[in-house]
């Protein structure tokens, strides 16, 4: 075998090219195939592209390198771009991977996603999607996507009986929502953060299988680099970082409630207005995103400066009679209400331990604005002692409801809480300020790394000598 690599190396001479793995590192650049669509401002939207981008980013800085993004016009031209040596990996999250194609070497998954048909509240599910030209029904996907791709493959022996057009998966939902056409096929995840702006939308009839994500690597000798992200992937699986990625993109995504969308929606063009510069002005002063201080004003009231809640709280920001006192104002003055709030729940974050991230340190001090945060350190150490992660919101949250068991909160230094509440309350708020900060800043995502990745097209290009490893054989 040694023999072997030894008269490879001498053949191929000059030609000879480094480890895949070992050039990402010297060019400083993990290069990434992306379709451009989920490069557009209304990519989002999909949670599932959001997710994945915090997992490229955190995969480059594991690797110590800069994320860069290939933007190719079609999914089918990831694999293009990587045999033209112009990327690197293929990114999948909105790539369609029940059928693997040959020549590209896969991950192992990193999530499932299950597509569904998307409809307005008033329409029926079919029996299945192939009955959707007998019932006259229209059905629209966007081109060059997943739902594309697997109803090609589904209904290949017949014409297409839907329509594909060059728009991203949120304006076929506003177009489903407008009675311009019967249905289209989304995500789940992507369905149920869209139906918090358009209500009347509603997830249906399952498609197939779940479609498995991962990342796609060109098929070849060389697989330094699949083998790092292999490592990655399955580290940070079992180290719970994926988990909460998973938590941070989609883990308030619960059950859709169709009644306090609508409200909200009414209410965000009747009840804010009068306060916005309010909030604004309040989280200014405490450092604080003003839309999540707007969010937890409305759980908390409604945004109405009269309430009353059944436990003696009172104001627009809902503040007890000891807290108001110990901050000096009068909580049922709508603006003295939304400064002491911005600034009790300041406290709550600077008190949360400086080891915790973000958005965690926010979580918890949410939670702490709803239960204590007295309750909620009773919440982290219960959950090292069930050996879970006490700096993990995924798992704090699932020890919280324990503080209603005797069982559990009489080993707690401060007793019985309700503790179900604060899991629901940080979900809500966390819904309501998604949906503010979609209102007011449409289309904006964040991704981990320090600088949004560079993106550069690529549309074919005549591909570069291929890539030679002399020993990729003899090891692999």
């Amino acid at each position: 075998m040694l023999t072997a690599a030894v008269f490879l190396l001498l053949q191929i001479g000059t030609q000879v090219r480094p480890f895949l793995l070992d050039e990402v590192r010297d060019r400083g650049v993990l290069r990434v195939a992306l379709p451009e669509s989920a490069l557009t401002e209304d990519a989002g939207q999909a949670a599932e592209v959001e997710l994945e981008q915090d997992l490229l980013a955190l995969f480059a800085d594991h690797l110590g390198v800069e994320l860069a993004f290939v933007a190719v016009p079609s999914p089918d031209m990831a694999h293009e771009a990587l045999a033209a040596d112009v990327a690197d990996l293929a990114a999948t999250a909105i790539v369609s991977s029940r059928e693997r194609r040959a020549g590209l070497r896969y991950t192992r998954p990193y999530m499932d996603v299950e597509s569904v048909l998307v409809r307005r509240q008033n329409a029926a599910d079919p029996p299945d999607v192939g009955a959707l030209p007998e019932l006259g029904r229209r059905l629209v996907v966007p081109r060059h996507s997943p739902q594309s791709a697997a109803l090609r493959s589904t209904f290949e022996d017949q014409d297409p009986f839907w329509t594909e057009v060059e728009r991203p998966v949120r304006d076929l939902l506003y177009l489903v929502w407008r009675g311009e056409f019967d249905y289209t096929i989304a995500d789940r995840g992507t369905v149920q953060r869209n139906q918090r702006y358009l209500p009347e939308l509603q997830a249906g009839l399952a498609l197939g299988q779940p479609r498995r994500l991962s990342w796609s690597f060109l098929e070849q000798s060389d697989v330094s680099l699949f083998r790092e992200a292999q490592t990655f992937l399955g580290s940070i699986s079992s180290d719970g970082r994926l988990d909460a990625l998973i938590e941070r993109h989609l883990g308030y995504l619960g059950e859709f409630d169709y009644v306090n969308s609508r409200t909200f929606l009414r209410h965000v063009t009747s009840r804010l207005p009068p306060y916005r510069e309010m909030f604004q002005r309040a989280a200014e002063t405490h450092d604080l995103d003003w839309r999540l201080l707007a969010a937890i004003g409305y759980q908390e009231s409604l945004w109405d400066p009269s309430a009353v809640s059944h436990t003696g709280v009172r104001g627009l920001m809902m503040l007890t009679t000891a807290t108001a006192g110990d901050l000096g104002v009068d909580r049922l003055d709508p603006e003295q209400s939304i400064e002491g709030g911005a600034r009790y729940l300041r406290e709550l974050i600077d008190r949360v331990p400086e080891d915790i991230d973000e958005p965690v340190r926010t979580w918890l001090a949410l939670a702490s604005y709803n239960v204590g945060l007295g309750h909620v350190q009773d919440a982290r150490r219960l959950t090292a002692q069930r050996g879970g992660d006490p700096d993990a919101w995924q798992d704090i949250k699932e020890t919280l409801p324990l503080l209603s068991d005797p069982q559990w909160y009489e080993q707690t230094r401060y007793g019985r809480a309700r503790g179900r509440e604060p899991v629901i309350y940080v979900s809500r708020v966390r819904s309501f300020h998604d949906l503010l900060v979609r209102i007011t800043d449409s289309g904006a995502t964040e991704v981990l790394a320090e600088q949004q990745p560079t993106v550069v097209p690529f549309n074919g290009d005549t591909r570069p000598g291929p890539r030679l490893d002399p020993i990729g054989d003899a090891l692999y």
